[in-house]
């Protein structure tokens, strides 16, 4: 799939694409974004449906709406691309842009300007995967000149969008403004900005492998759940301090997440200057919380109040995940096994309101489940969460974490599962 705005760049990629590459090898489509926001835009998409329909290649056009939401209309425009591309792209598709060497050049000086890291130093790369394919940019050792003079060559038409010449843009305004003055200077300059990026992909690699081992060497291991990755505060304390922010970046950005140099120190400086739990806000749903010498990564999700009756033991939907009961035996599980409800009990499930009491299995005496929390010692912010299963007005299981002792099985069972 050839990424075709219709400029020259993806022009002379989608040519390429149809000139060389064998049909029998190859499903060729074209997927242009019609962003709307020039008066032109129906113009272009009119003329890549033209060249696409010279070229015998199928092209999808979408309609995309850009909204500026705090981000900028580029970076706006960006994501609402990588959003169609993501839809259309089948799993080991590839998808082709026409991103060139000036284009590399000029992404790296931006970056620069805005203080970025090794890894946004590092440039576009030329190979990156996208949902379950891959990006390839075949362009990127080739500056626009060199591209200009081949599509002359071909003969072809292409677009010239006019917000390109809009310097209020910033990356307008480096390409025309700065990157010109930079080259008259010093002719290979791309060539050298574009090496300059490779290094720093190359050290963002390294960073990435050290990362690796100081997780490895941090990480709390719990219930073996590979979504909770939780990282020791000793540990952490071990490490020097640049070894510290970069395993809490790697930490962060496996959850898609990118904190600016600012945030990351103030996010330092929490967990080591607290000595009980707590919680960072990282963005409007995502928090990092302290608990028990640890840092756990923490999705806020606001739960109303709900009773909801359970055909027991089938699968109930819950607003905290789905709940739902396997039968086993004792030998299958050694213990934590629910008794069945009898046929005149109703089986509900409700979060915690408060003063619920119960007799926890393995502990003396009963308790309410306010102390019992306290001491498992869960996190505030969890509580409201778990699910509550009630035979009746009796309180029999805490999500999947305690029985009560006066419904736990000796013999044959029921294991509660709960998928958060």
């Amino acid at each position: 799939m050839v990424a075709f705005s219709g400029g020259l760049d993806s022009t002379l990629l989608l040519h390429a694409c149809q000139r060389y590459s064998p049909a029998s090898l190859l499903s060729l489509k074209a997927v242009h974004i019609h962003h709307g926001l020039s008066h032109n835009a129906d113009h272009w998409a009119q003329h890549c449906l033209e060249q696409c329909r010279n070229l015998d290649i199928e092209l999808i056009v979408e309609k995309v709406s850009v909204l500026s939401a705090g981000n900028g209309i580029e970076a706006s425009a960006r994501t609402e691309r990588y959003r169609v591309f993501e839809k259309y792209l089948p799993p080991r598709g590839m998808l082709l842009q026409g991103h060139h060497l000036d284009d590399q050049a000029e992404t790296i000086i931006y970056r620069m300007i805005l203080g970025h890291g090794v890894r946004g130093l590092g440039g576009i790369p030329a190979i990156r995967t996208l949902a379950e394919g891959e990006i390839r940019r075949p362009f990127m050792s080739f500056n626009r000149r060199e591209l200009e003079v081949v599509a002359r060559h071909w003969q072809l038409s292409w677009i010239e969008d006019e917000s390109n010449s809009d310097a209020e843009f910033s990356r307008n305004y480096i390409r025309h403004n700065i990157f010109p003055q930079i080259v008259t200077r010093w002719p290979k300059a791309a060539e050298r900005i574009a090496n300059s990026g490779h290094w720093c992909r190359e050290a963002a690699d390294m960073l990435a492998d050290l990362a690796e081992i100081d997780l490895a060497a941090c990480r709390v291991q719990k219930d073996g759940r590979e979504d909770d990755i939780r990282l020791s505060i000793s540990g952490l304390r071990r490490l020097s301090t640049p070894r510290q922010f970069n395993l809490l970046r790697y930490w962060l950005q496996c959850a898609n997440i990118d904190l600016n140099e600012s945030k990351t120190r103030s996010l330092v400086d929490f967990i080591f200057g607290r000595s009980s739990e707590g919680l960072f806000q990282l963005n409007a749903n995502k928090r990092v919380g302290i608990h028990r010498g640890s840092v756990c990564l923490v999705t806020i999700v606001d739960v109303a109040d709900y009773d909801l009756v359970w055909e027991f033991p089938n699968k109930l939907q819950t607003p905290s995940g789905l709940l739902y009961a396997d039968l086993l035996t004792q030998s299958d599980v050694g213990g934590g096994m629910l008794k069945p409800p009898l046929e005149s009990q109703r089986v509900v499930v409700r979060n915690r309101r408060g003063g619920e009491k119960f007799h926890p299995e393995g502990r003396q005496g009963g308790c309410t489940l306010k102390k019992w929390l306290n001491e498992q010692r869960i996190p505030e912010w969890e509580r409201k969460s778990i699910p509550l299963v009630f035979y009746d007005d009796v309180l029999v299981a805490v999500g999947d974490l305690v029985l009560d002792k006066n419904f736990a099985s000796k013999k044959d069972g029921y294991k509660i599962m709960w998928r958060r």
